[in-house]
């Protein structure tokens, strides 16, 4: 055979074998792709990688390698293979938009904008280009905002609460039980696919002991399912009444959740009813929360039932008398063509917390609040960075103390399933309150900003004090007093060993010691510091008087349910004049003068009051006056007897939401008392009402027209409290004529005086 025929055989068994491997790759990507499809990624990273390892100049299957990566969130190593294919021309142009994501998630902002800004430009998929352009913004914001939350504490909460799988919806029953949702797999081998149909959902409760989080166990089996998937609980304030979600299982996918209502009874929780005017079949509404007012509740939730504005709303139910009323969107300032998910309304701030895709952001799901109620809500505003992130931040939920909140959150940093970095939330506390060395600063500052005492005021709040129980004045029926909370607090802190004492009696050793730290830190950390705020509090309160503001601030007071509801709304008014005394007498009587001023030569300092007695009491504190341990010594007992300075504006700065203070509303504009013949005297009366949420103090009553006498039986209206007017219309000496007149109330409510239009005629 010549030489060169032997050569040419050579090639052609190259070319033969180069056809056959190539023909194998082509059919293994084919199956590759199909695996994707079907969300088996794993399986098609093993084939795409086997192909690389043999070439690794092959960016075509490195972009497909690396975009099957992002889809299982494998985060990490899609950025490794995407940023191998940076400078490749010929690459997918989606390339840059799935190179932009996974930079998102992994926070390198500068990078992401980069790439969403190119793919914007050259982008042919409008679903991309339109998330693109939505990411675009989340990105710079984020990076805009990278040094404005170092204030907060977020904490992650280590196992045995947070697992490889899904944590969410904490709420905290006490200062050491902790409810949750965990959604994790029904065999422990099963690792396969996070939203396999092997996995279930259920309720679990943790406790925390000195040596730190026992292993969580099913909260109650009465609530749970062996077919349907059960999360999302919340309890009315007294706990003896849950709200909960169950959803269906359709092929490994969850579905069609409905909302179930149980009440403690004797006990236990009866058999969970299926909420029928919230729940529409072939539809979802799940995320329930709870909030209670004197005679109606509110169940907020999150659906996507028809006639919204996107793909889930947040929707409302008012319940009266245990009935639930027809659903409404909670309206367009919140909701959006995105999702708006897990709300939770906080009473005392009146203010409702949500998370959302559709508003502006920092990418994913952002927790956002508003103050209003129902569907009247102010602007929205992003909670910021840190209790957010370019995750899915959900489940904002206020914990016991004030400062606490907690919320779930799949971030960098959370545990995760197999290498799907971002498919599982954890859950994590937020300590809200911030680091007051900047305010000892601007205390000691004598050229203080205006805007800057208003700050510092603001991150005080709310301001919480606390008292021994029963006091001012034990066992006294008066709403008022003449201690002073300064003294009152001296007293209370006397009594710590006594406290520290009754609280340990009868534990052993080890449980004794926890008791004693735990009201320990209960004096300093509450009782001491509270006294310290509010120190800082009246000094910045002096500097924006100085400053001529005419101010307002609002004092709520709780007690314990130790006593009936009656005595304990007289002690929690007690409690507020406590303090009212304490700021009269406060730096030898400094704000005495705007008090009490009745002129216009000086500013004014107006003090609201919200006494609440027991009726935000959580439940879990005993009222028998037999067992002193639980219902006087415990920390929660003492937690709830307490003032709070939750509000404050001033005439520069609105309140966030006015209904906080006495509102006095008119049950009509115009009184048209009719026809009156002379010489006639008439008499009528006038319905008003306080549809604020604190005590409404009626100063004066008065008309612009001498022949009309006023005369009210009440000064005082509780929050949504009727009240009425008497008048007499003397018509001696009246001529025939059509007449109007103005009864003027002078009050503390916002508008301070207001009017109401009285019209007769007199004939012959």
């Amino acid at each position: 055979m010549r030489k060169s025929s032997y050569i040419w055989l050579i090639v052609c068994f190259l070319l033969i074998g180069g056809t056959s491997i190539a023909q194998n790759n082509k059919k293994q990507i084919s199956i590759a792709k199909q695996y994707v499809l079907e969300k088996q990624y794993s399986d098609a990273n093993i084939i795409y990688l086997k192909i690389l390892k043999a070439d690794s100049t092959n960016n075509e299957i490195r972009y497909l390698y690396a975009r099957s990566l992002y889809l299982q969130h494998s985060n990490t190593k899609a950025y490794e293979q995407f940023k191998l294919l940076e400078r490749i021309d010929s690459i997918n142009f989606d390339y840059y938009f799935f190179f932009a994501q996974t930079a998102m998630h992994l926070e390198k902002y500068k990078e992401a904008i980069s790439a969403y800004s190119h793919y914007i430009k050259i982008g042919q998929n409008h679903e991309y280009r339109r998330i693109a352009e939505q990411q675009l913004e989340s990105s710079k914001l984020a990076l805009s905002s990278i040094d404005d939350y170092r204030e907060i504490n977020i904490i992650h909460l280590p196992p045995p609460i947070n697992t490889e799988y899904s944590e969410f919806n904490a709420v905290e029953l006490s200062s050491n039980k902790l409810i949750f949702s965990r959604y994790y797999p029904q065999f422990t081998d099963s690792i396969e696919n996070v939203f396999s149909q092997n996995y279930l959902s259920d309720i679990f409760l943790a406790k925390q002991t000195i040596s730190g989080w026992q292993n969580p166990k099913l909260y109650n089996k009465r609530l749970s399912s062996n077919r349907l998937f059960t999360a999302n609980i919340c309890f009315t304030a007294n706990k003896r009444e849950a709200y909960f979600t169950k959803c269906v299982d359709n092929g490994g996918l969850i579905g069609e959740c409905k909302i179930y209502h149980s009440k403690y009874i004797n006990g236990k929780w009866s058999k969970a009813k299926k909420l029928d005017k919230v729940n529409v079949d072939n539809y979802t509404s799940t995320q329930p929360s709870i909030v209670q007012f004197d005679d109606y509740s509110i169940l907020y939730f999150s659906s996507n039932i028809p006639n919204g504005f996107g793909g889930s709303d947040i929707w409302y139910s008012i319940i009266r008398n245990g009935k639930l009323g027809e659903i409404q969107n909670a309206g367009s300032i919140i909701n959006s063509k995105g999702n708006e998910v897990s709300p939770f309304y906080d009473k005392e701030i009146s203010t409702l917390f949500f998370s959302s895709d559709g508003h502006k952001g920092f990418g994913g799901f952002d927790i956002f609040k508003t103050a209003g109620s129902l569907s009247s809500f102010k602007q929205i505003r992003n909670m910021g960075l840190g209790i957010n992130s370019p995750a899915d931040d959900l489940y904002y939920i206020k914990g016991i103390d004030d400062d606490v909140a907690y919320f779930s959150s799949n971030r960098i940093g959370s545990y995760y399933h197999g290498e799907m970095e971002d498919c599982c939330t954890d859950i994590y506390k937020a300590i809200l309150k911030p680091n007051n060395e900047d305010i000892e600063e601007i205390i000691i500052n004598d050229s203080i900003e205006i805007d800057t005492n208003v700050i510092a005021i603001k991150k005080l709040l709310p301001l919480s004090l606390y008292f021994e129980n029963d006091m001012p004045d034990r066992k006294s029926v008066s709403t008022s007093t003449t201690a002073n909370y300064k003294d009152l607090l001296k007293d209370y802190i006397a009594t710590k060993d006594i406290y520290k004492k009754e609280y340990a009696k009868g534990l052993n050793k080890a449980n004794a010691i926890k008791a004693e730290e735990q009201i320990e830190d209960f004096f300093s950390e509450k009782v001491e510091h509270g006294f310290s705020d509010l120190n800082k509090f009246v000094e910045l309160l002096k500097n924006e008087l100085t400053n001529k503001k005419n101010v307002r601030i609002k004092i709520r007071g709780y007690a314990s349910p130790l006593n009936s509801s009656t005595y304990n709304l007289a002690l929690s008014k007690r409690r507020i004049h406590s303090l009212k005394n304490f700021i009269r007498e406060y730096n030898n009587g400094y704000f005495v003068k705007y008090l009490d001023n009745n002129t216009d030569s000086i500013n004014n300092l107006v003090i609201y009051e919200d006494p609440l007695g027991d009726s935000q009491s959580t439940g879990l504190v005993s009222n028998n006056p037999n067992d002193k341990r639980n219902s006087v010594y415990s920390r929660e007992a003492a937690l709830q007897r307490k003032i709070q300075i939750v509000m404050y504006s001033s005439n520069d700065i609105l309140p966030i939401n006015e209904s906080s203070y006495p509102i006095l509303s008119w049950q009509k504009k115009e009184i048209n008392i009719g026809e009156l013949t002379m010489e006639e005297n008439k008499t009528a009366i006038i319905y008003f009402k306080n549809t604020g949420e604190s005590e409404l103090k009626i100063k004066k009553i008065s008309s612009n027209c001498n022949f009309i006498k006023t005369q009210s039986p009440q000064t005082t209206l509780q929050p949504n409290e009727k009240g009425k007017i008497f008048i007499l219309i003397e018509g001696k000496n009246l001529k025939v004529n059509n007449y109007s007149c103005e009864i003027s109330i002078n009050s503390n409510s916002i508008k301070g005086v207001n009017k109401i239009k009285v019209v007769f005629n007199i004939s012959e």
